[in-house]
């Protein structure tokens, strides 16, 4: 009796075949040669290959009730955890914690500040409100999440960016953590140990490695000019002031998402970029590309299957064909995209029959861009018959943290806030995500060419309720569009999200 093994294809880096032979996929084919239809998984990119396995099989037995043949692509990446451990040490660092009261205290006073009033001291929040509100997030909750936004918010003025560096050059508990992180920098590359400190304070960071660079030199120059204090730190008071007006900027574009969230993703985007996972990120989208780029001496998973699915086809009567459904979760949807892309292409190349179409395409909280969808799903529409997308309502995403002690909301909150780029490679904050809500009600703000597309092609009102193309948890709006998913994670487990996918499947 076959074990969930024979019904997965397991990829490395690059795509690489990696636990799976080409001798087991041409196996395989053997098995699909007689299937009326077949369903490809992709699952999310957040989880090691042995989590990948475990989603194979809980999900076999549901799929083989409908009829539909599985065929798992399984691939390791465990970024979830890797994010997960680096936020909670970020989080406990001093310099995180200090950057994030100032740089809070400053953006709500911005936003309770009347239009053209001065003076920001007087509606910044006391250290008795701070502390109140960041304690919210013991319990689960947003700080700050209850702060009303005035439609109109004025930018920062460079007083209120220079009073923000002068409150910061005035905390001597930065300033000393500052100073411990430098003189460490510049025992350790001198080989010291058990060099006597100055300072208590904890000189481990995970800042990125340019900041730490620059506080190193910083220290070293300060030292050498027998000064101390504000002259260590000057480039890291300029960075804060840079964070502070990018947030504000972001609410006053209403591209931010929520007043704490906001705020640690900038204090992360100019401080720490380097570890929390962008590079991670970066590397798990390659690999749903690489592996079906054709390149000599390399036994690439997505080039066999595509070799071995056009063999198949080319000697099966047209008539005969097998359905091939496609479901993929989180970064399973960008699997999807660079799918179709490459199927298209082999079909324009004259290497894959040019009649050939997909089945249904389920998308399970997808994280794939606006763009990259547009690219790839909207371009190549006749190359499948239908789609669904679940995802939650952005009341929901919202509540779902994915590290609470320092960012309460979703993964995709924080992939869109983060680590996404635009269509021109350039990396940005507010990228719109297919899986989520928030990108489509928002037209007034979201309204680039692209995005408009993708927003008129998803929630299309002139499709009857039957093959409507979205449903946003909770939902129970009929077979195919009932979910209740409260969480990111949720999708490839909530009992009526399967149901759904099934029922599309049949």
């Amino acid at each position: 009796m076959p074990g969930t093994s024979d019904y997965c294809i397991n990829t490395g880096k690059h795509g690489i075949l990696h636990g799976t032979t080409t001798e087991q996929i041409d196996s395989l084919f053997r098995v699909l040669k007689s299937k009326p239809k077949i369903v490809l998984y992709f699952h999310g990119g957040l989880v090691p290959r042995e989590a990948g396995m475990a989603i194979a099989d809980k999900l076999l037995p549901g799929f083989l009730e409908v009829d539909n043949h599985p065929v798992f692509f399984v691939y390791e990446t465990g970024f979830l955890e890797i994010v997960t451990r680096n936020l909670t040490h970020i989080a406990a660092e001093d310099v995180f914690k200090t950057l994030l009261k100032w740089v809070l205290k400053y953006t709500v006073a911005k936003l309770r500040l009347p239009t053209g009033a001065k003076g920001i001291e007087a509606v910044q929040p006391t250290d008795i409100e701070l502390h109140e509100e960041l304690s919210k997030r013991m319990e689960k909750q947003e700080p700050f999440a209850e702060e009303p936004v005035a439609e109109e918010v004025e930018p920062v003025t460079n007083l209120e960016e220079q009073e923000l560096r002068e409150d910061l050059a005035q905390d001597s508990d930065l300033m000393q953590t500052l100073e411990a992180i430098g003189e460490y920098e510049a025992d350790a590359a001198a080989g010291a140990r058990g060099v006597a400190r100055r300072t208590e304070k904890s000189a481990d960071t995970l800042m990125s490695p340019e900041v730490v660079a620059e506080v190193k030199n910083d220290v070293a120059d300060a030292v050498s000019g027998g000064s101390r204090g504000v002259l260590t730190t000057a480039t890291v008071l300029y960075r804060a002031g840079k964070a502070l007006v990018r947030t504000i900027d972001r609410f006053r574009h209403h591209r931010d998402h929520g007043v704490y969230p906001t705020v640690v993703e900038e204090i992360l985007r100019e401080f720490y970029i380097a570890n929390i996972g962008t590079s991670i990120w970066e590397d798990i989208k390659a690999e749903t590309i690489d592996t079906f780029v054709d390149t000599p001496g390399q036994d690439r998973g997505g080039v066999h299957f595509l070799n071995q699915l056009a063999a198949l086809l080319t000697a099966t009567p047209k008539d005969s064909w097998p359905k091939i459904n496609l479901v993929g979760h989180s970064t399973g949807g960008v699997f999807i995209d660079n799918l179709l892309t490459a199927v298209a292409q082999r079909q324009d190349a004259g290497i894959f029959p040019a009649e050939f179409r997909f089945g249904h395409i389920v998308l399970l909280a997808p994280a794939c861009t606006f763009w990259a969808f547009n690219e790839a799903v909207l371009k190549h529409q006749g190359l499948f018959e239908s789609i669904r997308i679940f995802g939650m309502t952005d009341e929901n995403e919202s509540k779902d943290g994915i590290v609470p002690c320092i960012y309460t909301r979703s993964l995709l909150y924080f992939v869109s806030g983060l680590l996404e780029r635009k269509s021109t490679g350039d990396r940005a904050a507010d990228v719109p995500l297919v899986g989520m809500q928030r990108f489509y009600s928002k037209t007034n703000v979201y309204d680039a060419p692209d995005e408009k597309l993708v927003q008129g092609y998803v929630t299309d009102g002139s499709l009857p309720l039957p093959v409507r193309r979205f449903a946003w948890s909770l939902s129970d709006d009929g077979a195919g569009l009932n979910s209740h998913a409260l969480k990111h994670g949720d999708f490839d487990d909530d009992l009526t999200t399967l149901d759904s996918v099934r029922s599309v499947l049949k």
